[in-house]
Protein backbone atom coordinates (compact mmCIF):
# COMPACT_ATOMS: atom_id res chain seq x y z
CA UNK A 1 0.00 0.00 0.00
CA UNK A 2 2.38 2.48 0.84
CA UNK A 3 4.09 1.95 -2.89
CA UNK A 4 0.53 2.63 -4.19
CA UNK A 5 0.61 5.88 -2.53
CA UNK A 6 4.46 6.77 -3.23
CA UNK A 7 3.32 6.09 -7.48
CA UNK A 8 0.00 7.91 -6.68
CA UNK A 9 2.50 11.09 -5.30
CA UNK A 10 4.90 10.35 -8.14
CA UNK A 11 2.24 10.58 -10.91
CA UNK A 12 0.92 13.95 -9.47
CA UNK A 13 4.01 15.34 -9.50
CA UNK A 14 4.48 15.14 -13.03
CA UNK A 15 0.74 15.92 -13.81
CA UNK A 16 1.69 19.03 -11.96
CA UNK A 17 4.98 19.92 -14.11
CA UNK A 18 3.16 20.00 -17.62
CA UNK A 19 0.56 21.51 -16.49
CA UNK A 20 2.59 24.43 -15.24
CA UNK A 21 4.69 24.79 -18.54
CA UNK A 22 2.18 23.80 -20.70
CA UNK A 23 0.31 27.00 -20.30
CA UNK A 24 3.76 28.80 -21.82
CA UNK A 25 4.40 29.21 -25.30
CA UNK A 26 6.80 26.66 -26.68
CA UNK A 27 10.47 28.06 -26.01
CA UNK A 28 12.94 28.88 -28.56
CA UNK A 29 16.58 27.69 -27.53
CA UNK A 30 19.20 30.69 -27.34
CA UNK A 31 21.98 30.03 -28.92
CA UNK A 32 25.25 31.10 -27.83
CA UNK A 33 26.66 34.90 -28.66
CA UNK A 34 29.71 34.84 -30.10
CA UNK A 35 32.06 37.09 -28.42
CA UNK A 36 33.58 38.90 -31.20
CA UNK A 37 34.11 43.37 -30.79
CA UNK A 38 32.52 46.00 -33.26
CA UNK A 39 36.22 46.24 -34.35
CA UNK A 40 36.58 42.24 -35.08
CA UNK A 41 33.31 42.15 -37.18
CA UNK A 42 35.44 44.64 -39.92
CA UNK A 43 37.48 42.78 -42.34
CA UNK A 44 41.58 43.38 -41.54
CA UNK A 45 44.90 44.07 -43.69
CA UNK A 46 48.02 44.15 -42.48
CA UNK A 47 51.06 46.01 -43.77
CA UNK A 48 54.05 44.88 -42.08
CA UNK A 49 52.95 44.91 -38.37
CA UNK A 50 50.36 47.59 -39.15
CA UNK A 51 46.80 46.52 -39.18
CA UNK A 52 44.40 48.62 -41.45
CA UNK A 53 40.98 48.13 -41.46
CA UNK A 54 39.65 46.90 -45.26
CA UNK A 55 36.31 46.89 -45.79
CA UNK A 56 36.75 49.45 -48.77
CA UNK A 57 35.95 48.65 -52.29
CA UNK A 58 38.89 47.15 -54.17
CA UNK A 59 40.38 48.65 -57.74
CA UNK A 60 37.52 48.54 -60.19
CA UNK A 61 39.80 46.07 -62.21
CA UNK A 62 40.38 43.61 -59.76
CA UNK A 63 36.57 43.87 -58.63
CA UNK A 64 35.08 43.02 -62.17
CA UNK A 65 37.96 40.48 -62.97
CA UNK A 66 36.85 38.59 -59.75
CA UNK A 67 32.74 38.99 -60.13
CA UNK A 68 32.84 35.13 -62.30
CA UNK A 69 36.13 33.87 -60.67
CA UNK A 70 35.36 30.61 -58.28
CA UNK A 71 38.18 29.30 -55.74
CA UNK A 72 40.91 27.60 -57.53
CA UNK A 73 41.73 23.90 -55.91
CA UNK A 74 45.27 24.61 -54.80
CA UNK A 75 47.91 22.01 -56.09
CA UNK A 76 51.69 21.61 -54.22
CA UNK A 77 53.10 21.39 -57.15
CA UNK A 78 52.59 25.13 -58.85
CA UNK A 79 51.38 28.26 -56.91
CA UNK A 80 48.08 30.02 -57.57
CA UNK A 81 47.19 31.38 -61.09
CA UNK A 82 46.92 34.40 -59.30
CA UNK A 83 49.86 34.68 -57.07
CA UNK A 84 51.92 37.74 -57.17
CA UNK A 85 55.26 37.99 -59.86
CA UNK A 86 58.31 39.84 -58.77
CA UNK A 87 56.61 41.79 -56.40
CA UNK A 88 58.07 43.19 -52.77
CA UNK A 89 58.28 45.16 -49.92
CA UNK A 90 60.73 46.09 -47.38
CA UNK A 91 61.11 46.18 -43.77
CA UNK A 92 59.59 42.73 -43.55
CA UNK A 93 60.14 38.94 -43.46
CA UNK A 94 58.40 36.25 -44.11
CA UNK A 95 56.68 34.29 -41.27
CA UNK A 96 56.40 30.35 -41.05
CA UNK A 97 54.36 30.72 -37.72
CA UNK A 98 50.81 31.92 -37.37
CA UNK A 99 49.23 31.83 -41.00
CA UNK A 100 52.10 30.51 -42.57
CA UNK A 101 52.03 27.66 -40.29
CA UNK A 102 48.47 27.39 -41.14
CA UNK A 103 48.91 26.97 -44.96
CA UNK A 104 52.15 24.73 -44.49
CA UNK A 105 54.51 27.43 -45.65
CA UNK A 106 58.08 26.61 -44.86
CA UNK A 107 61.39 27.36 -45.19
CA UNK A 108 62.57 25.36 -47.93
CA UNK A 109 66.59 26.67 -48.41
CA UNK A 110 68.48 29.73 -48.44
CA UNK A 111 71.93 30.39 -50.40
CA UNK A 112 74.52 32.78 -49.07
CA UNK A 113 76.44 36.02 -50.67
CA UNK A 114 73.89 37.01 -53.09
CA UNK A 115 74.32 40.05 -54.48
CA UNK A 116 71.20 41.77 -55.08
CA UNK A 117 67.23 41.72 -53.80
CA UNK A 118 66.34 41.07 -57.87
CA UNK A 119 68.85 38.01 -57.75
CA UNK A 120 66.83 36.49 -54.61
CA UNK A 121 63.61 36.70 -56.57
CA UNK A 122 64.99 35.25 -59.31
CA UNK A 123 66.71 32.29 -57.52
CA UNK A 124 63.30 31.63 -56.52
CA UNK A 125 61.84 31.70 -59.77
CA UNK A 126 63.79 29.12 -60.72
CA UNK A 127 63.98 26.90 -57.48
CA UNK A 128 61.70 23.96 -56.55
CA UNK A 129 61.78 21.40 -53.74
CA UNK A 130 61.03 17.71 -53.53
CA UNK A 131 58.96 17.47 -50.73
CA UNK A 132 57.15 13.82 -50.23
CA UNK A 133 57.77 13.18 -53.98
CA UNK A 134 56.32 16.41 -54.79
CA UNK A 135 58.37 19.35 -56.57
CA UNK A 136 57.19 22.43 -55.10
CA UNK A 137 57.74 25.83 -56.13
CA UNK A 138 59.61 28.77 -54.62
CA UNK A 139 56.51 31.13 -53.09
CA UNK A 140 58.73 33.82 -51.52
CA UNK A 141 62.25 35.06 -51.03
CA UNK A 142 63.77 37.01 -48.18
CA UNK A 143 66.57 39.10 -48.83
CA UNK A 144 68.46 39.90 -45.86
CA UNK A 145 69.84 43.90 -46.84
CA UNK A 146 71.54 45.19 -43.84
CA UNK A 147 74.86 44.25 -43.06
CA UNK A 148 74.33 44.45 -39.17
CA UNK A 149 71.69 41.65 -40.01
CA UNK A 150 72.00 38.19 -38.46
CA UNK A 151 69.32 36.51 -40.28
CA UNK A 152 69.78 33.27 -41.82
CA UNK A 153 73.56 33.43 -42.60
CA UNK A 154 73.73 36.88 -42.13
CA UNK A 155 73.73 40.12 -44.95
CA UNK A 156 73.04 39.16 -48.48
CA UNK A 157 71.53 35.52 -48.09
CA UNK A 158 69.02 34.76 -49.46
CA UNK A 159 65.62 32.05 -47.89
CA UNK A 160 63.44 30.30 -49.94
CA UNK A 161 60.26 29.88 -48.90
CA UNK A 162 57.11 27.04 -50.32
CA UNK A 163 53.93 25.77 -49.44
CA UNK A 164 54.73 21.93 -48.35
CA UNK A 165 51.34 20.97 -48.36
CA UNK A 166 47.72 21.83 -49.12
CA UNK A 167 44.75 21.48 -46.99
CA UNK A 168 40.75 20.91 -48.47
CA UNK A 169 38.81 24.11 -48.99
CA UNK A 170 41.30 26.71 -48.16
CA UNK A 171 41.53 29.98 -49.51
CA UNK A 172 45.00 31.45 -50.03
CA UNK A 173 46.30 34.43 -48.05
CA UNK A 174 47.67 37.30 -49.50
CA UNK A 175 51.34 37.50 -48.87
CA UNK A 176 51.10 40.32 -46.46
CA UNK A 177 49.40 38.08 -44.17
CA UNK A 178 52.60 35.91 -44.02
CA UNK A 179 54.70 38.37 -43.08
CA UNK A 180 56.10 40.16 -39.96
CA UNK A 181 58.01 43.64 -39.08
CA UNK A 182 61.85 43.15 -39.71
CA UNK A 183 63.86 46.20 -40.07
CA UNK A 184 66.59 43.19 -41.73
CA UNK A 185 64.98 42.01 -44.65
CA UNK A 186 63.48 42.88 -48.00
CA UNK A 187 60.71 40.11 -48.95
CA UNK A 188 59.16 39.02 -52.01
CA UNK A 189 57.55 36.72 -54.84
CA UNK A 190 59.36 34.39 -57.47
CA UNK A 191 61.08 36.86 -60.48
CA UNK A 192 61.63 35.32 -64.02
CA UNK A 193 64.08 36.60 -66.13
CA UNK A 194 64.51 39.87 -67.14
CA UNK A 195 61.69 40.88 -64.41
CA UNK A 196 62.33 44.02 -62.47
CA UNK A 197 60.53 43.52 -58.73
CA UNK A 198 57.61 46.00 -58.24
CA UNK A 199 56.46 47.42 -54.77
CA UNK A 200 53.83 45.04 -53.86
CA UNK A 201 50.02 46.42 -53.81
CA UNK A 202 47.64 44.78 -51.81
CA UNK A 203 44.57 46.40 -53.69
CA UNK A 204 45.75 45.13 -56.81
CA UNK A 205 46.44 41.20 -55.42
CA UNK A 206 43.61 39.29 -56.90
CA UNK A 207 44.76 36.41 -54.29
CA UNK A 208 44.66 38.82 -51.64
CA UNK A 209 40.94 40.45 -52.63
CA UNK A 210 39.77 36.44 -52.96
CA UNK A 211 40.53 36.45 -49.67
CA UNK A 212 39.27 39.77 -48.56
CA UNK A 213 35.98 38.66 -50.37
CA UNK A 214 35.65 35.28 -48.19
CA UNK A 215 36.84 37.25 -44.53
CA UNK A 216 33.98 39.62 -45.40
CA UNK A 217 31.62 36.70 -45.59
CA UNK A 218 33.10 34.81 -42.62
CA UNK A 219 32.91 37.90 -40.49
CA UNK A 220 29.54 38.89 -41.59
CA UNK A 221 28.43 36.03 -40.64
CA UNK A 222 29.44 35.81 -37.52
CA UNK A 223 28.10 39.31 -36.80
CA UNK A 224 24.15 38.30 -37.74
CA UNK A 225 24.78 35.33 -35.23
CA UNK A 226 25.99 37.84 -32.58
CA UNK A 227 22.84 39.95 -33.52
CA UNK A 228 20.41 37.10 -33.71
CA UNK A 229 21.36 35.71 -30.06
CA UNK A 230 20.89 39.35 -28.74
CA UNK A 231 17.06 39.17 -30.66
CA UNK A 232 16.49 35.95 -29.11
CA UNK A 233 17.75 36.94 -25.50
CA UNK A 234 16.07 39.90 -25.19
CA UNK A 235 12.98 38.03 -26.52
CA UNK A 236 13.37 35.60 -24.16
CA UNK A 237 14.41 38.46 -20.72
CA UNK A 238 11.10 39.43 -21.80
CA UNK A 239 8.86 36.26 -21.33
CA UNK A 240 6.72 36.05 -17.74
CA UNK A 241 8.49 32.68 -17.45
CA UNK A 242 11.48 31.60 -19.30
CA UNK A 243 12.56 27.86 -19.66
CA UNK A 244 14.71 28.48 -16.76
CA UNK A 245 12.30 29.51 -14.37
CA UNK A 246 9.25 26.67 -15.64
CA UNK A 247 12.62 23.85 -15.25
CA UNK A 248 13.08 25.29 -11.64
CA UNK A 249 9.68 25.38 -10.44
CA UNK A 250 8.86 22.07 -12.19
CA UNK A 251 11.49 20.30 -10.22
CA UNK A 252 10.69 22.12 -7.06
CA UNK A 253 6.62 20.58 -7.61
CA UNK A 254 8.12 17.19 -7.85
CA UNK A 255 10.39 17.09 -5.20
CA UNK A 256 7.46 18.75 -2.90
CA UNK A 257 4.91 16.27 -3.78
CA UNK A 258 7.29 13.25 -3.40
CA UNK A 259 8.12 14.46 0.03
CA UNK A 260 4.58 14.80 0.78
CA UNK A 261 4.10 11.33 -0.66
CA UNK A 262 6.94 9.75 1.52
CA UNK A 263 5.21 11.48 4.45
CA UNK A 264 1.95 10.18 3.67
CA UNK A 265 3.20 6.74 2.69
CA UNK A 266 4.86 6.97 6.40
CA UNK A 267 1.89 7.79 8.34
CA UNK A 268 -0.33 5.52 6.69
CA UNK A 269 1.82 2.60 7.32
CA UNK A 270 2.09 3.84 11.19
CA UNK A 271 -1.91 3.80 11.39
CA UNK A 272 -1.75 0.25 9.92
CA UNK A 273 0.53 -0.69 12.33
CA UNK A 274 3.10 -1.80 9.79
CA UNK A 275 5.69 0.23 11.28
CA UNK A 276 4.94 -0.41 14.94
CA UNK A 277 4.95 -3.56 14.40
CA UNK A 278 8.28 -3.79 13.00
CA UNK A 279 9.84 -0.97 15.33
CA UNK A 280 8.00 -2.47 18.61
CA UNK A 281 11.34 -3.29 20.16
CA UNK A 282 12.52 0.59 19.32
CA UNK A 283 9.60 2.25 20.89
CA UNK A 284 9.53 -0.25 23.92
Amino acid sequence: MTLIVSLLAIHAAISAAVTLSSDDAPVRRVSKAATVSDDEWMPVRRQGAEAVFDDEPLDEAVSLSEENEENEVLSVTKLHKYWPHCQAFGDVNWNTAGKGAEQHFKKMTFVPNVQSALACGQLCGSYSHMHNGNNIPCAGWTWVAQEWATEFTGHKSCALFGFMENDAGVVRYPIYEYTFANKCCIAGTPCQAKETITDYNSTSDRVGAAWRKAERARLSHIKQEHLAAEHDAKIEAAKPFSARSIKYKSLFVIAAVLVLGVIMGFVFAWNKGYLKQAYKGFFA
